[in-house]
């Protein structure tokens, strides 16, 4: 099936969020899924909230520690409103925003995947619950009875702890009384007691993905992870060290242990989160090792949950450590099972009646959603060229448009540029385009253009050249048509002439508008030749410069751009970081990018067609596909790498391969087979959060003057 809002969330779209290969995006589905799961059951409780409606907040707090496009402003809030000053605030946001980056982003790739687990497991358990008892007619015992025995656990492994598959059966039973129960007090502690069991199950079943996480060096514990199919119920973990021994998961001296717990400690007392719309509409932060907010006023025609009942209150007071005070409900160590279970449990009994944590999706969630970035979809955007200069460049070539030899000399000839003034060929701005938004981007490049340019050759291009299949076009024209050190340069002057100011902006007659239709001419020329050659023809049997190519070089000239630029220190705000995206967007839509092709159904035509959050999902799915090492990717960076150094004095020649690493990190720029960094990297590196909490210097701003040298030496050349 093809996921979508407009339907609801069976089984079976629970099996297709899980085969969703990007954390982040996944993370969104998972939960979207779970507000649709607690919207439906709802009305059968009472309006009091279930264990759905809560872990919908989860996974959007997992998902923003995941987001790298802005630190968490919930967390910076918190710390402020303690009174802690600029200078204490700061340091802890950054700590927190490069905990996510720690062995490659272990800590929230790992909560994802536990994430993933619990939905995999219990999502599905609740989805398949929802769909047996809208069959049901009334209260029967015998159709429970058999039912049940449906709820199974997926196997135990040294990661997955075993499950008390009888905290999972009597959770949903709880829910299956809710259900039918009349009386609004007893109703309301059914669903506390059903929130309580699944709560406590999938806590304990995901118990070890928080010894790692929270882990001072994940990477001492595990070496990598895989989750396997919905229908395969062997959930196993590749890598774990010591695996199936009780050194499992542990350090193996006690001293690194008691180190682990105290780290895990302190993130807990400053840094961890659960955000979720708590006070009102919007999302707001409550830390894990802090008083919990009061308890809610009762939502109409439910009861207060102040006082409890028999079983109910038993198995409270078998979790709670607070005594039923919130000021001690806060947790110690989220790396602990009773911890965590202490603030959960009292999490549940104080906002059960919370009408705030049912707020619908907001439009850019939905927006979002309809994104459709699945391996699926995008191998199928690779088989898609661009109709319109296509067409027009084989109407131009006549009888000869498949004659490789004539194409190759059309190419060479520098006659795309002509067929661009001969056929008059504008290509309208989209009803989108904002003139005001154009101008602020080209203003912005302007202003910091020798750094952008930097970023856009020590990191933008090379993470072009990781995506194997488009380094192959691009040194095939290369050795067809032109040299490797040429196509870097035309490239670059791509740059320049989009991004030049321009009072018209790149409307038709600027010299951007003429730029990008002259690549986008060349484009089709290229298409057209490499189709009818080995093995494009036979082999590969896909079109050269396809959507997908287009699009993954698109999130290069922008995130990448911006990524790179504060990695270099240099503050981007976001008012500036949109209108340099912006301009993008508009030279991708004259370049030939469909935007359309993303979207599940048709957008709204006066909105951007790509958020920076969305470029960012994009780029990462797309280049998980297509990063692999390639001799192509390889020539073209070493061709790179030689333009930068022959522009530096000898002292500085280390510095281009160290910037590459710095941007791209070491995965990527091993595909590349760039040079190690050596002593120049840990220059590079020196200045963290440490050094920014003193005063020291800006992250990044040693190496921003030396390639602003380098890049300025080589657009002279």
């Amino acid at each position: 099936m093809e996921l979508n809002t407009s339907t609801r969330i069976t089984t079976a779209a629970v099996r297709e969020i899980c085969d969703l290969k990007d954390d982040l995006y996944r993370l969104r589905w998972v939960s979207y899924a779970y507000d649709d799961l607690a919207r439906r059951l709802d009305p059968k409780l009472g309006g009091n909230a279930s264990w759905p409606a809560f872990a919908r907040w989860s996974a959007f707090t997992i998902s923003e520690a995941l987001r790298l496009d802005q630190v968490n402003p919930r967390l910076e809030d918190v710390l402020r409103r303690h009174a802690l000053p600029q200078r204490v605030t700061g340091p802890l946001v950054e700590i927190q925003k490069r905990l996510r980056s720690l062995d490659d982003g272990a800590m929230p790739t790992i909560l994802a995947l536990g994430n993933r687990f619990v939905f995999h497991e219990v999502g599905w358990t609740v989805a398949e619950f929802l769909e047996w008892l809208e069959t049901q007619d009334g209260p029967d015992p015998d159709k429970w009875n058999d039912y049940q025995t449906r709820i199974t656990p997926f196997a135990a492994t040294d990661f997955f702890r075993p499950g008390y598959l009888e905290w999972l059966r009597d959770g949903v039973r709880a829910y299956y009384d809710a259900c039918w129960e009349r009386d609004p007090r007893k109703q309301a502690q059914h669903v506390l007691r059903g929130n309580m069991l699944i709560g406590a199950y999938e806590q304990w079943r995901v118990d070890s993905f928080f010894e790692v996480a929270l882990d001072f060096n994940p990477g001492n514990l595990i070496e990598r992870l895989r989750i396997d199919d919905h229908d395969d119920l062997a959930h196993r973990l590749i890598g774990v060290r010591h695996a199936g021994t009780r050194r499992a998961l542990r350090h193996q001296w006690a001293m690194l242990n008691w180190m682990a717990d105290a780290y895990a400690a302190l993130l807990t007392r400053f840094v961890l989160t659960w955000d979720a719309p708590l006070y009102g509409p919007l999302p707001s932060a409550v830390r894990l090792g802090c008083n919990l907010p009061a308890r809610q006023a009762p939502a109409p025609q439910s009861e207060d949950l102040a006082e409890l009942d028999g079983d109910t209150k038993r198995l409270f007071e078998a979790f709670d450590r607070s005594g039923g005070e919130l000021r001690g409900a806060g947790a110690r160590n989220w790396r602990h099972f009773g911890d965590r279970m202490s603030f959960i449990v009292n999490l549940f009994r104080t906002q059960q009646q919370n009408p705030h944590l049912r707020v619908p999706p907001t439009f850019e969630d939905r927006r979002l959603l309809e994104l459709r970035i699945t391996d699926e979809h995008l191998e199928g955007l690779r088989n898609v060229g661009d109709d319109i200069v296509d067409a027009l460049l084989e109407r131009r070539l006549g009888d000869q448009a498949f004659d490789v030899a004539v194409v190759r000399d059309f190419i060479a000839s520098g006659r795309p540029h002509q067929l661009v003034r001969d056929e008059q060929l504008t290509i309208e701005y989209p009803d989108w385009v904002n003139p005001e938004q154009l101008r602020r981007g080209q203003e912005f490049f302007e202003e910091n253009k020798l750094a952008i340019a930097s970023a856009f050759f020590c990191a933008s291009l090379p993470k072009a050249y990781t995506g194997a299949k488009g380094a192959r076009v691009l040194m095939s024209t290369a050795e067809l048509v032109s040299d490797t050190r040429r196509r870097i340069s035309e490239t670059g002057r791509l740059l320049l002439d989009v991004m030049m100011p321009d009072p018209n902006g790149l409307r038709p007659g600027t010299r951007g508008h003429d730029a990008v239709l002259t690549v986008r001419s060349y484009h089709a020329a290229v298409r057209l030749m490499l189709r009818e050659q080995e093995p494009w023809r036979s082999h590969w049997k896909e079109v050269p410069i396809n959507q997908e190519d287009l699009l993954g070089t698109l999130t290069t000239f922008t995130v990448v751009v911006i990524e790179a630029l504060e990695t270099m220190g240099i503050e981007v705000s976001e008012e500036s970081r949109d209108a340099y995206i912006h301009t993008w967007l508009v030279a991708g839509h004259l370049l030939g990018i469909d935007y359309d092709r993303l979207r599940g159904r048709p957008f709204n035509r006066n909105l951007e067609p790509l958020s920076y959050f969305e470029l960012q999902l994009l780029r990462d799915a797309i280049f998980r596909r297509q990063a692999a090492p390639s001799a192509s990717g390889q020539l073209l960076t070493h061709a790179l790498i030689n333009m930068q150094e022959n522009a530096l004095p000898l002292a500085l020649r280390p510095l281009p391969p160290a910037a590459i690493r710095r941007f791209l990190g070491d995965d990527a720029a091993d595909m590349l087979e760039v040079p190690p960094a050596g002593p120049v990297r840990v220059l590079l590196g020196a200045f963290g959060p440490a050094g920014a909490s003193a005063g020291l210097m800006k992250h990044g701003r040693l190496m921003q003057p030396r390639l602003a040298d380098m890049t300025h030496e080589m657009f002279r050349q």
